[in-house]
């Protein structure tokens, strides 16, 4: 397969994501608010291409109508993860203190579907990202690789 093809189908897919998040984005903002507490908060370390990454594992339990949920979500927008800093602390090691073991939080839940629960609805740089860098794939692809 031409190289062109391959970025045009990346950029394509990047763009259809990008709308994705953006409808979840628009669809959030009906969800409801619940409280919740913080059962696990723990950071774990993987490799991914010769790079080592880390990931926040936060589970937290809430109630919507009498029944109990348990839900791992942070961010409305997808996993979080990061790179370990070794000056500093890093994003994942900043979002571990935000959300220690025990703590209550504010859970925000889908009143049709209360499973689907997140910590955070952020996710405007997963948007972004697909919404601009999408378009500019497939246009690089077109003029420069066919």
């Amino acid at each position: 397969m031409n190289q062109g093809y391959i970025v045009i189908i990346a950029g394509s897919a990047a763009f259809v994501y990008g709308l994705y998040c953006l409808f979840r984005m628009f669809a959030f903002k009906k969800w409801e608010v619940t409280d919740g507490k913080i059962i696990a908060s723990y950071k774990s370390t993987r490799d991914e291409n010769f790079q080592n990454l880390e990931d926040a594992e936060i589970t937290y339990e809430y109630e919507v109508c009498g029944k109990k949920y348990k839900s791992s979500t942070i961010q409305a927008s997808g996993e979080m993860s990061g790179t370990p800093s070794k000056t500093g602390w890093s994003d994942i090691d900043k979002l571990l203190l935000k959300y220690p073991p025990g703590s209550n939080v504010r859970v925000y839940y889908n009143p049709s579907i209360p499973r689907m629960a997140c910590l955070e609805l952020g996710g405007g740089e997963a948007v972004f990202i697909g919404l601009v860098f999408g378009p500019l794939a497939v246009l690089v692809g077109y003029f420069f690789f066919l």
